[in-house]
Parts: C-alpha cells; structure tokens; sequence
C-alpha cells in the first residue's frame, strides 16, 4: 500500500495532507490511547484504626547541632518513625517524622559560616531525606540571657541567611518550616542588644526584624512558611512598627496569595507554661487580644505550640485561663511533653474527645480535622 506524503495546496496556497495520510497515522495509534477510563484503576481502601506518621505533623524531638561541636541527626529517626518512641513517662508511644533542628553558628558570630558547617547542615538534610522524615528548622547564636550577648550584627546576620539560601532552597522537600530564628537566646527573638534598645523594641529595632524576616522569606521557596515567635512579630510586618496586639490578622482572602505575610505563621515554645504563656510582662489585655489573635490565624499557616517546662508556675493546661481560643488554635506538630499533664488538654478538641490519648495521626490541616471530628467516632 503506498502513500501520498507530498502535501497538497489549495487554490489559497495552503497545504493540507490527503485523507489516506490520516488514516495511517491514526491505524498507527495504539486503540488504549482513545478508550475513555483504559489508563485508569480503580482503588479500594479498608477503613484502619493503625496509628501512623503523618507527613509534616504529629509529635516531634528536638537535636542541636553547634558550630563548635557539631553533632549528626539522630540515626534511629526511622524507627520512630514506623515504630514510634515513648514518651518521657512512658504513658504512650507516638510515631514520629519531625525533627526540630536547631543550628548553632556560634563560631561565626563575626565571620562567614564555614564551607565544613555548611557541609555538616548538607548532611543533615541527606539524613532525615534517607530516614523518611522532615524538619523544623531553626537557626540560633546562642543561649546567653545576660548582657553582653554573644551576637553579630544585623549586616552579619543578613549575610548568613544570604550562605544560607542555596541549602535552604536545595532542601526545601525535607524543610517543613522554618522558624525566624537568628535573634536572641534560642533564637526566639528576646535576648538581644542589636534588636532591642534599652530592652525595649524601638521602631527602628522593629524594622531591622522586619527586613532580616524578609530575607528569610526570600530565602525559601515561595510555597514553604516561616513561623515567628510571637504574634506581634507579624503584625508589625504587615502594618508598620506602631501595630498593636489587637490588629486584625490577614483576611482569608489575603491568607492563600503567595505574599510575604501570608507565608508566616507561629512558634509559641512556652505554651501552656502559666496563666501568660511566660508572656513576661505583656498585660492581661494583650495576651487576650494575642491567644485571640492565634485562633483567628488564617488555617493554611502553621500553628506550633511547644509545652515549655522553666519555672515553677502551675501550667496554663490546668489554669482558668485555658479556654476557648486554645481549643480553636489548630496546630500542625507538637513537641513531644516534656511533662504529661499538658499532653491531654493541649489538644484543642471538643470535650466529646477529651478523654482520648493523642496519637501522631490526629494533626490534620483544619478542614480535614473538622470532618475527622464530625465522623470518626471515638476510640474506647
């Protein structure tokens, strides 16, 4: 059988290929590629009540690692991953995949961050992808609380999270979230002389947060989220340095566009400690308006409260002033308890669940825990 392959013309001067042409190349495609539904297979899936690591939720541990002495991941992320790791008192095992890791560059507190550490960092990140696991990340100069603190300069801060910015964005698949980080002791923002004035935030020291936070967000790809340590962090970002504890929080309409402050959520590491989340200070006023503030938080942006154990005050868990707005604060992980009496009441669940241990599996995004609540019924 032969074919024509010259293509014809029109009186126009248009080519076209005659019929006969079509008709081979389409003899020619297999007959599966037309027949609707052909390249699909039907899934049925058993209801299971087996506890599992969720992806980027659950229970996490915490593993620094010091410029000065760096250390590996724990090698045994795996097995608490498929088999999970008890807790401190042994009253239940929850399976874990996420890592807090805290980075100390505190060697270089005045020089660039080395070509071994960030190789070290590299290896972590090799790591917890070898073991199935993702991370929390943070990165922190040290644990000083008295002044003069073991700090670099803002300049010396920008140009780290500039070193940082191409394992930050290699790593971003095994990188859940990362925490602001860099300021104060623990890198929660509080102990610091360059960030703050006489103790106090100024304006300018409001500022100089603001554009180090905006660096970090420049640093990660667009679809990964900071947390910041407090609400007011936030709030001055997305208005200006005189915004109060009572501004409003992004509209839902602004929560999903991609911006800067829709990319930055919360880290609370002294939730439920006492009546003020150690809130050192703030009024009773703001720490409504903030803990309010937390259960308004768009639901697409992480929420991570972390039991804190400093301090002899009677935990929040079992204080008046743990209340609605907890129960309403969705959060994505947990730091496994350091003291059992916080792990119940931490859940923010309707009272229906109250009585249930927590297991790794039950941190949903919020919409999928409304409708877990609606329809699972309650384990005996």
């Amino acid at each position: 059988m032969g074919f024509n392959l010259t293509p014809n013309r029109d009186h126009r001067g248009r080519s076209w290929f005659p019929f006969n042409f079509w008709a081979a190349i389409l003899a020619l495609l297999p007959v599966g590629s037309f027949a609707v539904g052909q390249d699909f297979a039907t899934n049925t899936y058993t209801s299971s009540t087996e506890d599992f690591a969720n992806p980027e939720r659950g229970f996490y541990i915490q593993a620094d690692s010091y410029a000065s002495a760096p250390s590996t991941v724990p090698p045994n992320l795996a097995s608490y991953r498929t088999y999970g790791r008890s807790s401190p008192d042994n009253t239940y095992t929850a399976k874990i995949a996420l890592l807090l890791r805290v980075f100390y560059p505190d060697t270089f507190v005045n020089a660039p961050i080395s070509a071994s550490f960030l190789s070290a960092m590299q290896a972590d990140f090799d790591s917890i992808r070898a073991q199935g696991c993702k991370a929390v990340v943070r990165f922190a100069y040290n644990q000083d609380q008295t002044s003069p603190f073991a700090e670099p300069t803002k300049p010396r801060i920008l140009a780290h999270i500039e070193q940082l910015k191409p394992l930050l964005k290699q790593n971003s698949d095994v990188i859940a979230v990362l925490q602001q980080g860099f300021i104060g002791a623990w890198g929660e923002g509080y102990y610091t002389d360059i960030f703050y004035t006489g103790g106090q935030a100024t304006a300018q020291n409001w500022l100089d947060r603001t554009e180090m936070l905006n660096a970090l967000l420049a640093a990660l790809p667009t679809e990964r989220m900071i947390q910041v340590r407090t609400p007011q962090m936030k709030q001055k970002l997305v208005y200006d340095p005189t915004a109060s504890p009572a501004s409003a929080p992004l509209s839902p309409s602004a929560a999903f566009t991609g911006s800067g402050p829709a990319r930055i959520g919360f880290h609370n590491d002294c939730y439920l400690a006492d009546g003020t989340d150690m809130g050192g200070g703030t009024s009773a006023q703001d720490i409504s308006n903030l803990r309010n503030r937390g259960a308004r938080h768009p639901t697409n942006l992480p929420t991570a409260p972390a039991p804190a154990s400093r301090g002899t005050a009677q935990p929040r868990s079992k204080h008046a002033t743990f209340g609605k707005s907890d129960r309403r604060i969705f959060c994505p992980y947990l730091e496994t308890p350091r003291f059992s009496e916080t792990v119940f009441p931490i859940l923010c669940r309707t009272t229906d669940f109250a009585r249930e241990p927590l297991r790794s599996s039950d941190f949903l995004p919020r919409g999928l825990a409304e409708r877990s609540r609606q329809k699972r019924p309650a384990r005996r």
